[in-house]
């Protein structure tokens, strides 16, 4: 008895241990699940950080760009000036030159006369008039000094190695003002496109190319922040697979926890199962001790009578004398089996007695109420020590919150005093502002990881579907060619059908020429029409007085009859032609004659003669006089007032 109550309370104190430990793994579960969440969070944070520095580096790289370009700017407009500077000092000189050959070629020109006239000789002839005599040849002044052929060449030369030297500076002048535009032009355009996301003047000016540097190393400096800032978070998100891993063992130890709490739990079950069985065995073995041996005295003294008794019936029980001191020795050894039971039973009693009076003292003086109120409370003893902890940090806080208090206190008594319950509303309105942009942010988590599964699902179905559009590509164009839904836009009915109604239409042109005087003829219309509906199977009228085609709808209701009757007997023959053992002999043409002028009813009654010649029954349905007389059998309806009424009329 005593072992199974031990039993019981050590399955009871195990499985208070088992909660605990669960409810301990639970805890942990839960904060690594916050651990995991908070990775999701710096997953988002990753993206934007990753999009931030990818746009800061192009926003930089553009920076270094334009920089580069100032720098260009500045050494083309620093080698303009140094050049035009040297130019003006070569310009100087060149025009001095170019002037002091002018002067000498304009002198030279001038006394050209006078250098001939002074290599004039007598009766012989001038070079300019052919004279014989020279009475008043040309002079030279004194004071001028006139160059000679030679002079003048070496100065020309000079001149244009100085002309040619000028044209190469000029061009190169331009040049570099050309490309200083440019370099200054590219500058404003960067500077134009920058100032809209940068803080920068979009018009150039002396202090851009600093402003400029300062940026760059501005915004270098943020992304590489930003890239520290990066490192840091994929660090953190690069413990998620590990958290993971940790999160299913807890979940597997959760498991294992729970299954044994259930073992335990079946376990005390069996032993205090076990512990109520032996109990009543204990008392079913008091009723079966007779109620007259309250004790062992009691039971010696009837042992005593019995035994007396015995002895007097030992002369007539002599034949089983034998029997009867085995049973003697029998009944001694259930005596002394009997003593020792009752001897039991009476130290359980008291032992029971003893312990259940103790027990019940012990949790009165403890406060309890009954048993079930202090096998509750031996349930939080658990939570005793983590109460004890609170209690030591709350007293570790207090001890702390007073001193800072007192610092306070001191730091702000000469401090003026402020309404703190503006504040307190500002700090709730921000704190409340905060909790919904969280939750905001939880919820946007939630539809950014829905929006995941789906990008996920939908790039695994494009997989799949381009897999069966690559499968199925040749049979879909097939199928779109055939069903004219890609050009040439004829499906394959039509096109199989355009063939034969090329047969009809060229057996309808033979009436229809011959109706028409040979001037109409159907032709298949081949051209691309507008839309994109069905075609292959229109028809234009050729018309060879005009020489040209145009749609059926355009012709007159005469010309329309023609046309209709002639493809119909165009049909007809067709029809008969390709159907072997097919004949039509009969064929019904109604109204239409009305609209026909003489010449051309003529024509068509005529080639109606040609198919009844031919075997065939042709009728007419008409009004028109004129095939009355021109039909020898007739069918005649007649309209009266009682009714129409028939009459064949044959002559």
């Amino acid at each position: 008895m005593i072992q199974l109550k031990q039993n019981v309370e050590n399955s009871k104190l195990q499985i208070i241990n088992n909660k605990k430990e669960t409810e301990t793994l639970k805890k942990s579960k839960e904060e690594k699940e916050l651990q995991l969440k908070d990775i999701a969070i710096l997953e988002t944070k990753k993206v934007e950080l990753e999009s931030d520095i990818k746009a800061k580096t192009k926003t930089l790289d553009e920076v270094r760009e334009l920089f580069k370009v100032i720098r260009s700017f500045q050494n083309t407009y620093i080698e303009h000036n140094n050049k035009a500077k040297e130019y003006k000092v070569f310009e100087v000189e060149y025009k001095k030159v170019k002037e002091d050959y002018e002067k000498m070629d304009d002198l030279y020109k001038k006394e050209q006369a006078g250098i001939l006239a002074s290599k004039l000789q007598e009766n012989e002839p001038c070079p300019v008039c052919g004279s014989m005599n020279h009475p008043n040849k040309a002079t030279i002044k004194e004071d001028s000094k006139v160059a000679t052929k030679e002079e003048l060449k070496v100065a020309k030369e000079n001149l244009d190695k100085l002309e040619k030297e000028n044209l190469e500076k000029i061009n190169n002048l331009t040049t570099l003002h050309s490309s200083n535009k440019a370099y200054l032009e590219q500058v404003n355009n960067h500077l134009s496109m920058l100032s809209s996301t940068l803080n920068i003047d979009k018009n150039f000016n002396l202090e851009t190319a600093q402003v400029v540097k300062n940026l760059g190393t501005e915004l270098k400096s943020v992304i590489d922040n930003l890239k520290d800032e990066l490192l840091k978070v994929i660090d953190k998100i690069s413990l998620k697979e590990k958290i993971e891993k940790e999160v299913s063992d807890i979940i597997s130890t959760i498991n294992e926890k729970e299954q044994s709490l259930i073992k335990l739990e079946e376990s005390e079950k069996a032993y205090t199962t076990e512990l109520t069985q032996n109990s009543t065995k204990i008392d079913e073995y008091k009723k079966e001790i007779p109620a007259n041996i309250t004790d062992v005295k009691t039971l010696n003294n009837l042992i005593e009578t019995k035994t007396k008794e015995l002895n007097i019936s030992r002369e007539r029980l002599s034949n089983l004398r034998l029997k009867n001191e085995n049973l003697a020795k029998n009944l001694e050894g259930e005596n002394s089996t009997s003593k020792e039971i009752n001897k039991s039973i009476e130290e359980l009693k008291l032992e029971i007695s003893n312990n259940q009076a103790n027990f019940n003292k012990a949790i009165e003086k403890q406060g309890f109420e009954n048993i079930q109120t202090y096998e509750d409370a031996k349930l939080q003893i658990s939570m005793v020590e983590s109460l004890e902890k609170e209690v030591e940090n709350y007293n570790s806080e207090l001890k702390l919150t007073k001193a800072k208090h007192e610092d306070i206190i001191n730091k702000t008594k000469d401090i003026v005093s402020m309404d703190i319950s503006t504040i307190d509303e500002e700090i709730k309105s921000i704190q409340n502002n905060k909790r919904e942009l969280e939750s905001k942010l939880r919820d946007l988590h939630s539809i950014i990881d829905n929006n995941k599964t789906i990008l996920k699902n939908v790039e695994n179905l494009n997989i799949e579907f381009k897999e069966i559009e690559e499968e199925y590509k040749v049979v879909g164009e097939l199928a779109d060619l055939a069903n004219g839904k890609k050009a040439p836009y004829i499906s394959f009915e039509r096109y199989i059908l355009a063939s034969y109604f090329e047969d009809i239409i060229d057996a309808a042109n033979i009436r229809l020429e011959k109706m028409t005087g040979d001037r109409f003829s159907l032709i298949r219309k081949t051209s691309k029409s507008k839309g994109a509906g069905q075609k292959g199977l229109e028809l234009e009228i050729y018309d060879n007085y005009t020489d040209s085609s145009r749609d059926v709808s355009s012709l007159s209701g005469g010309e329309s009859f023609k046309a209709s009757l002639s493809l119909a007997l165009g049909l007809s023959d067709i029809v008969q032609s390709n159907a072997g053992g097919v004949s039509l002999d009969t064929m019904f043409v109604d109204e239409g004659f009305g609209t026909l002028d003489p010449q051309s009813l003529d024509n068509a009654i005529d080639s109606l003669l040609e198919l009844q010649r031919g075997g065939r029954l042709v009728g007419i349905i008409s009004h028109v006089e004129e095939l009355k007389e021109r039909i020898d059998a007739k069918l005649e309806v007649i309209s009266t007032s009682k009714g129409s009424k028939v009459k064949f009329n044959i002559l």
